[in-house]
């Protein structure tokens, strides 16, 4: 009869718990059962995060069959012992972290060590590694080089990371080391701002432990090597969900500051205007329609007033009134919706992108994305097929470190050790990352329902535009941060209940 007496009290205690009032000077911050549609928009990304997951595992458990099935295969026993001691030191150095975190070590010494880690490994690949120039590497190459010519500032393409790439060559000469030093800085920068954000919701540990996997996962680490625009945008990513952190009742400021790095981000690749309607949403989720509304458009004015250069010149230059940093908006669409190539981008979509009728890429693009609904209406049943097909192609696997982070003259059995050890650290930190979603009862911190919301977007924007197994890269770091708070189990329990992180 005790037991069940204070069993009873811990169940009451908890759901307290649940509902915990704060005061803070004159400010009161009010927590309870998350609104509808918060809740709505978590459920939905986990369930999201749980088809990725599957997917991951599926397509893990298939190479390693495959891998075993066949050896020495592609592989060998050179690849195979690469591949193992990938994912043992990245294992290792996690462990490592979550017992420093837990020692009597200082936070200050315990970032830079984290500091250490995510840099040190990056520093080893652009040594060891030589990418290639090819597609979009040699893209972003050229429009660098354009800017030191006093091309400026627009083009077909985003030219955010351009420009950044383009000063970095003014310092160091147009080589790879200038953009292997740019994009590691900026991969430290997003460690230093993933580590706070993580150790006002999860903690200390749980902050280790976050940092610790978004330093040592493969593709993150050799995704530093090509000049790609990945390690930028996802540190502007990070930087969002670090504004979100700081300040929990997302008012005006918050969204303002939030909005305006969404902005600058989509400056970097075109699809940022797709997470405006989650940050605008957010605060009426938290606060309600009387007090959210007022963030809300404060967020979206940011953004928009940020993006007005770009407006002025799509204006100007095709006539038309877009917030787009791309002109292959439409063709992405087109491709997106051919069967025969899973919906990645191949050679004959790009020789018929070229025949279009047009003056210039936008309005070729143009055409694209009006030929891409005879695609869909011709056969709806293959088209919803492939929209099932491309989830496998966006999600499964990091086979773009083989393409982009290693040259031609690489072994083959490097090139296949490094993506084997990359699959198996996305698929721990997928899994892991799903863990820190399920079971949300409370509130959750504004954050995770961004990451998860953010993560649901992008597959559904993928659903119907071109594809690739890169372009889930940027959403790695904010997997790990979730991870980190899964792993950090008190602490992640604690902020779930109580937090107003």
């Amino acid at each position: 009869m005790r037991t069940f007496r204070a069993r009873a009290v811990v169940r009451t205690q908890r759901r307290r718990m649940l509902c915990v009032v704060r005061q803070r000077g004159k400010e009161r911050i009010h927590y309870g059962q998350g609104g509808r549609l918060e809740i709505a928009g978590v459920r939905a990304g986990s369930a999201a995060l749980l088809v990725i997951t599957v997917v991951a595992a599926m397509q893990l458990l298939g190479t390693l069959n495959g891998t075993f099935r066949t050896f020495p295969g592609h592989l060998g026993l050179v690849g195979l012992a690469i591949a193992a001691v990938l994912v043992v030191v990245a294992v290792a150095a996690v462990w490592a972290m979550d017992r420093l975190a837990r020692s009597r070590v200082s936070t200050l010494a315990l970032v830079v060590v984290g500091m250490l880690l995510v840099a040190l490994p990056r520093i080893a690949a652009s040594v060891v590694l030589d990418a290639p120039l090819v597609g979009d590497t040699l893209a972003y190459h050229d429009l660098a080089l354009g800017v030191l010519d006093g091309v400026c500032c627009f083009a077909h393409r985003p030219m955010g990371y351009p420009i950044l790439l383009a000063g970095s060559y003014a310092v160091f000469g147009d080589g790879p080391f200038a953009s292997e030093s740019l994009n590691i800085v900026l991969a430290m920068v997003g460690g230093a701002l993933l580590f706070d954000a993580a150790r006002l919701i999860w903690g200390r540990r749980g902050a280790a432990l976050s940092l610790a996997l978004y330093a040592v996962l493969p593709s993150q680490v050799l995704i530093v090597v090509p000049p790609l625009t990945e390690v930028l945008y996802a540190t502007l990513l990070i930087g969002i969900c670090w504004v979100i952190v700081r300040s929990p009742r997302l008012g005006s400021t918050t969204l303002a500051a939030g909005g305006a790095l969404l902005g600058l981000s989509q400056y970097v690749r075109p699809t940022s205007q797709v997470l405006l309607p989650l940050l605008a949403l957010l605060p009426l989720a938290l606060r309600g329609l009387r007090h959210g509304i007022a963030a809300a458009v404060i967020g979206v004015a940011c953004f928009v007033a940020v993006l007005l250069p770009v407006v002025g010149y799509n204006l100007a230059a095709h006539g038309d009134l877009s917030l787009s940093t791309s002109a292959y908006a439409g063709w992405s669409l087109f491709v997106g919706a051919n069967q025969e190539s899973n919906g990645m981008w191949n050679r004959h979509d790009a020789d018929l992108l070229a025949s279009f009728p047009g003056t210039s890429q936008w309005d070729r693009s143009e055409v694209a994305g009006r030929e891409a609904w005879g695609r869909i209406t011709r056969d709806p049943l293959g088209y919803a097929e492939l929209l099932v097909r491309k989830v496998g192609v966006m999600w499964a696997d990091e086979s773009y470190v083989g393409q982009y982070a290693t040259g031609p003259g690489i072994d083959e059995r490097v090139r296949e050790a490094l993506v084997v050890g990359a699959d198996v650290m996305y698929a721990i930190v997928l899994g892991v990352a799903l863990v820190a979603t399920v079971g949300v009862r409370a509130r959750p911190p504004p954050v995770v329902t961004f990451v998860v919301a953010a993560i649901l977007l992008i597959a559904i924007l993928h659903l119907f535009v071109e594809v690739h197994s890169r372009y889930h890269a940027y959403l790695e770091p904010l997997a790990a941060l979730l991870a980190g708070g899964a792993l950090a189990w008190r602490q992640r329990s604690r902020a779930l209940a109580v937090s107003d992180r």
